[in-house]
């Protein structure tokens, strides 16, 4: 086929499928753009109802810690509470744990007349009166205060034999120990 249209024709035909070849990608573009900000929009707007849920559960999360800050301050304050008792009965001395150590230390054979028992009587030597039945029954007290775990520097004052006394219990004993606090308030 003999092209008989003009030169200048040619060119207009040429220019005219350019500019429509060109209107097209530009009418592509600002579809594309206008799809890609549709997008952008509606993730923006995901984004911010997300946040504002997120916002809302955190405030109804501080009015609930607001709430319970009453219970919080309890708490704490019942713990302190704890500590302190904690801490008076660690150095707490029950007084029922010094007869039984007392007389865990006697020895068959020998009676204590008598045991007074203050907060002035441990660490210090006190003198227990005894009696026993002979000088061996005050050997043995002796021995068994010594291996005793809550008596330190055992001592025997005196053994005495009392003449007259009907009883079985022949000898006056005095024995100066000192009671240790701290193994007695150990002691359970």
């Amino acid at each position: 086929m003999i092209n008989l249209l003009p030169k200048p024709q040619i060119k207009e035909y040429r220019a005219a499928r350019a500019n429509t070849l060109l209107l097209r990608y530009v009418i592509l573009c600002c579809v594309g753009l206008i799809i890609m900000l549709s997008l952008f929009g509606l993730i923006y707007f995901m984004l911010m109802q997300a946040k504002n849920e997120q916002q809302a559960i955190y405030n109804g999360n501080t009015q609930a810690a607001a709430e319970y800050s009453d219970v919080a301050a309890a708490s704490k304050e019942f713990e302190q509470n704890l500590a302190t008792a904690k801490n008076i009965l660690a150095n707490e001395v029950r007084y029922s744990n010094v007869p039984v150590a007392v007389a865990s230390a006697l020895p068959s054979g020998v009676i204590l007349n008598g045991l007074e028992i203050n907060e002035g009587t441990f660490d210090v030597p006190v003198s227990l009166n005894a009696q026993g039945k002979s000088y061996e029954d005050a050997l043995r007290l002796k021995e068994n205060f010594q291996n005793s775990d809550y008596f330190s520097d055992v001592s025997l004052q005196s053994v005495t034999e009392e003449s007259g006394n009907d009883s079985d219990y022949g000898y006056s004993i005095v024995i100066q120990v000192t009671m240790n606090k701290e193994a007695l308030t150990n002691a359970s």
